[in-house]
């Protein structure tokens, strides 16, 4: 499962050590991950996401640090329609 954590997440800020959620492959992009929003597949982080709103629409930019394989997009892309229904476009 994915999520769309926003900027200073507790899940991200309220912890000194990352290591469970952080990839060792990630871990030089700390300030990436822990001062924008992020994205989490199966509780680690592969990335940050941005998002532009318009009255209608929601225009999702993903960031992964590396290329996501097939589950993790379907996930990431599940994520990102409970994003849009939350906000009422979707």
């Amino acid at each position: 499962m994915a999520y769309l954590l926003p900027v200073y997440d507790e899940l991200i800020i309220a912890y000194k050590n990352r290591d469970a959620m952080v990839p060792a492959r990630f871990r030089d992009k700390m300030g990436a991950i822990t001062f924008f929003p992020t994205i989490l597949v199966n509780n680690q982080v592969v990335g940050n996401w941005s998002r532009n709103m318009g009255k209608k629409n929601i225009d999702i930019e993903l960031k992964p640090f590396d290329k996501l394989n097939k589950a993790q997009n379907q996930s990431v892309e599940s994520a990102i329609q409970r994003f849009k229904k939350f906000n009422g476009l979707g």
